[in-house]
């Protein structure tokens, strides 16, 4: 999983949904506000990909995936019998893949690789590698991808998660985003201020 503030603008930009209306024609705000619907998926034996938001959309799928663990659900951080397991983006990037995947195959008696591919940053449609993902860009984007949000995305987004599956299952708080709101607030409040002062 990735977190969502710095998933959704990449949606937005190269969504995953291949019909004709996948949303690229919209502005983001509308995007984020938009029926998500995609074509059912075979592999992933998948026939309902569609929510009233894109947003929503990513609570189920990953709920879907990981419906066959349902200690997930209890927020088991190992279940017993686990067939899946949950990668964070940000952990793999910044812990490294020998970490982050190797610690949870030793976890289960699998010797891991000691070398892997460096993570790229973008993937595209069938698997187009982009750049080399970095600590520094991750450490970038959550300073500034917020930025591209008005705080009303920002409310509408967090208004549309369930936030106790992203923290106790996922991993992810929102906390700096709640931060970055009151900050902005505060900016506003100031130069309302300052303009009725003068």
């Amino acid at each position: 999983s990735r977190d969502i503030f710095s998933w959704l603008p990449k949606m937005h930009k190269n969504t995953y949904c291949h019909n004709e209306d996948s949303g690229e024609d919209l502005s983001f705000s509308d995007f984020l506000r938009s029926d998500y619907k995609c074509n059912p998926h075979p592999v992933l034996n998948v026939t309902d990909i569609s929510a009233t938001n894109i947003i929503r959309m990513r609570t189920k799928k990953y709920k879907h995936w990981l419906t066959h663990n349902p200690d997930y659900f209890n927020f088991n951080p190992k279940p017993k019998f686990c067939t899946r397991v949950h990668l964070r983006y940000e952990s793999i990037i910044e812990d490294g893949q020998e970490n982050t995947i190797g610690e949870i195959l030793k976890g289960y008696g699998i010797n891991s690789h000691t070398e892997f591919y460096p993570v790229a940053k973008h993937a595209g449609p069938r698997g187009a590698v982009g750049k080399q993902h970095t600590k520094t860009d991750i450490q970038r984007e959550s300073r500034d991808v917020l930025a591209q949000y008005s705080i009303d995305d920002l409310l509408y987004v967090l208004e549309n998660l369930d936030l106790e599956f992203e923290k106790n299952v996922l991993n992810y708080t929102y906390d700096y985003v709640l931060d970055y709101i009151e900050e902005e607030t505060e900016k506003v409040r100031n130069t309302l201020s300052n303009t009725l002062s003068s």
